[in-house]
């Protein structure tokens, strides 16, 4: 079986009514790539009349609101990525309902005087609660207490400075770029524990998807669990787009192209819609032009040549951990690794081979960030990844979502000590 450790961050952004909390949260939440809810959202119909009327909710009222709240944060986390939700969570106790029991929640604490928020209250409009609540939200508001380690972020400054606040507090606590690790016994294993993750992410999502796949027979067995059961009918195949980390320079049907590789280990004949399906131009006169010509299929499909962070080109990237500490085809040594504005450039293998690869920007502009790694010879450079080397080619590249590590025991075992 798996173990996974450090899950991604959950985050309640709480304070009283006209703090803040939603306008904070979503740009928190764009700013993480992760999921935004609004507990508002989650009221039942009586308790938002009742609202309305100006009449304060008891704690009874409370309770099935405090429920779905919690139940959205646990749905989060059985699906194993993070989120941001507004939530007013004024009393340790409803904190404590939110928290499940569980000591992965941070709460962040709007906090302001009671006319600085009145007067943004007075301001506002179309929202179900009057203004004439603020009062008793006040009175019964337990500020959280040091034993919580919530995050205090004071209302006087613009959205963005909470964010930033917000963000600080995060990464002194090791939180914002959370390293969420499964590991397996085998790498068959391996394959089946990544298809069952990916395949419950995907499901999760609405609208177009995008996926940057990579080579290598680790990940081939991985994409060989997605074109059978269970998880071939499970996978919204007409709305997953398919791109390529990096693509040796050979003609599309050579045994070395990762083209190759992916669409038969994939059925992709059988599962993927023809226009889904984005390789590597490499029938191009050179590994120059390949690239170029990539980058301008990449910019059309994203709608733009400037990558907006709010708006990740990638909902998922998969990327593998050569023996140098290599990942898509960024060497060690290449001019590649210091490209900070082209999306896609030619590269050099160490024995002379001509690659295309996508370049830092682009590989970090994605929800997930997905680490597969197996084999014994691994451990070496993984124990090296895992201690940050800046070095390596891998440990340089800082993605702006969530980073996953799946990896068999091999590999792992003793490399994270």
């Amino acid at each position: 079986m798996p173990t996974s450790t450090r899950a991604p961050a959950l985050i309640v952004v709480m304070g009283v009514s006209g703090a803040g909390k939603t306008t904070t949260g979503q740009l928190l939440a764009a700013h993480l790539h992760c999921s935004f809810a609004d507990a508002d959202d989650l009221h039942v119909p009586a308790s938002i009349e009742k609202m309305r009327r100006g009449l304060p909710l008891s704690d009874e009222d409370r309770q099935p609101w405090l429920a779905r709240v919690a139940q959205t944060i646990e749905d989060w986390r059985a699906q194993g990525h993070g989120g941001v939700i507004a939530c007013s969570a004024l009393k340790r106790h409803y904190r404590d309902v939110i928290r499940g029991g569980r000591d992965d929640v941070t709460f962040v604490y709007l906090h302001g005087t009671k006319a600085a928020i009145a007067d943004r209250l007075a301001v506002r409009s179309g929202h179900f609660m009057p203004g004439q609540l603020l009062a008793s939200q006040f009175e019964i508001l337990e500020e959280p207490t040091p034993n919580e380690h919530a995050i205090w972020v004071p209302i006087s400054g613009a959205p963005h400075e909470a964010v930033a606040a917000v963000l600080t507090g995060l990464e002194e606590r090791g939180m914002a770029q959370a390293l969420s690790t499964t590991i397996t016994d085998d790498p068959r294993a391996l394959a089946e524990a990544l298809a069952d993750w990916f395949v419950e992410i995907l499901q999760a999502k609405s609208g177009r998807i995008v996926v940057a796949v990579a080579g290598g027979s680790t990940p081939k067995a991985f994409y060989q669990c997605l074109a059978t059961p269970p998880c071939e009918a499970r996978l919204p195949w007409e709305r997953i787009h398919w791109f390529f980390g990096d693509e040796r320079f050979v003609p599309p049907t050579s045994p070395a192209s990762n083209y190759r590789m992916f669409a038969e280990a994939i059925e992709a004949a059988r599962f993927i819609p023809p226009e889904n399906l984005h390789p590597v131009p490499t029938k191009e006169a050179s590994a120059a032009q390949a690239a170029g010509r990539y980058e301008e299929e990449l910019q059309a499909f994203y709608g733009s040549d400037r990558l907006d962070p709010s708006r990740p080109f990638f909902d998922v990237t998969l990327l593998g951990l050569g023996t140098d500490g290599h990942t898509a085809s960024l060497f060690p040594g290449s001019p590649a690794l210091d490209e900070r504005q082209a999306w896609v450039r030619p590269s050099m293998a160490p024995d002379g081979s001509d690659r295309i690869t996508l370049t830092y920007p682009l590989l970090e502009s994605s929800r997930e960030t997905v680490f597969l790694v197996a084999g014994a010879d691994k451990r070496t450079i993984l124990a090296r990844l895992l201690g940050d080397d800046q070095a390596l080619p891998a440990a340089r590249l800082k993605p702006n979502g969530v980073v996953r590590l799946f990896a068999d025991r091999a590999a792992f075992d003793d490399a994270s000590g």
